[in-house]
């Protein structure tokens, strides 16, 4: 139409990306009872330290209400302490520590103080600091404890769609994790009572067991039209014997050792990249600086390219990294200065 104007997409205002939003509820439903613990801790991290939340994005950095039960205290504070350590930017692990705070229910208040009584939704509701951006809820079925009917001393049951639309008329952004109602079952629960929201399905991957973690598979549906962000990945974690924790959102990362032709082969990845972070971009320049086979960085690059870890000039051939960023590789600092890295890798 002459004299118009393009106008841009409208904006969501991103919590964890493509997993949660402000103003609206994500549930996470759970098949099977998944061990998806470092998974809420990971998130909660992201979210109140600013870190990547792969393969979803990147977490805001806003102060985050983290609501679990009594019971669970002890596990998520082990938990946070080893997603903590992983970090390896100080900035953000202080801003995690500083941004997310507890709520607590605890087992003599599971009933009275339960989200489905009023006394539980104010208690909570007044937990709430004024900058929070999001709560987690760790379990749905273990805040939403009802009385039995003879019990006196039940208190006045309301609606958790209640809490839901008051959170969320605040801005906040609501992440829910639950039990699944079977496989693969996406729809909205009654619970909701009509409120949009954004589901994800997750279940551990037992054919595969890991001796000291999991390997989680989710599928989820797109928060709206402009979610670019996969729908369906795997997301890992592995404890080590000295107490340390690695995780990826990578295949690649999840395999068996490498034999000794593919460590080799990896390692000359990785120095492709560091080649060209330093400057050489040619294919040639660089199988002469690593003394191959041209033909072998040829096959490299295309991979390379294919993986979207460099980028290939369609005109000259030339070699770059995207956005002319240095590749990092996971667990380490994009930055010596941790002040001026506010979205540092893992």
């Amino acid at each position: 139409m002459a004299g118009s104007t393009r106008e841009d997409p409208p904006q969501l205002a991103h919590i964890a990306e493509s997993l949660a939003v402000a103003g609206e509820i994500t549930l996470i439903f759970q098949y099977a009872n998944p061990d998806s613990g470092v998974y809420r801790g990971f998130l909660a991290h992201c979210i109140g330290g600013r870190k990547y939340l792969r393969p979803l994005g990147l977490g805001a950095g806003v102060p985050v209400l983290y609501c679990q039960e009594e019971s669970e205290a002890k596990r998520i504070a082990k938990r946070r302490y080893l997603i903590s350590e992983r970090d390896p930017c100080e900035t953000t692990r202080r801003r995690a520590n500083a941004n997310i705070r507890d709520y607590v229910l605890k087992r003599k208040d599971r009933i009275d103080r339960s989200l489905m009584a009023r006394e539980g939704q104010h208690a909570l509701w007044t937990e709430l600091d004024p900058q929070t951006r999001a709560v987690i809820i760790d379990s749905y079925e273990g805040f939403t404890r009802v009385a039995a009917k003879d019990n006196v001393g039940a208190s006045v049951t309301a609606p958790f769609s209640e809490l839901l639309e008051k959170l969320t008329a605040r801005g906040i952004a609501v992440v829910i994790f639950a039990k699944a109602p079977g496989r693969n079952k996406m729809e909205p629960p009654v619970w909701l009572d009509g409120l949009k929201c954004n589901m994800v399905y997750v279940e551990e991957d037992r054919k595969n067991p890991m001796r000291r973690g999991a390997r989680l598979t989710f599928c989820r549906d797109a928060i709206d039209e402009f979610d670019g962000a996969l729908r369906a990945f795997t997301w890992w974690w592995t404890v080590d014997g000295d107490h340390k924790l690695d995780f990826s959102c990578r295949e690649e990362h999840f395999v068996e050792p490498l034999s000794p032709k593919q460590q080799t082969r990896q390692d000359r990845l990785e120095s492709i990249k560091k080649l060209i972070a330093e400057g050489v971009t040619q294919q040639k320049e660089i199988a002469a600086r690593l003394d191959v086979d041209p033909a072998t960085i040829f096959r490299d690059s295309e991979e390379l390219v294919r993986r979207g870890e460099i980028i290939k000039d369609p005109m000259t051939g030339a070699l770059s990294l995207p956005d002319g960023k240095a590749p990092l590789a996971e667990g380490t600092e994009s930055s010596n200065n941790d002040d001026n890295e506010s979205v540092d890798e893992w």
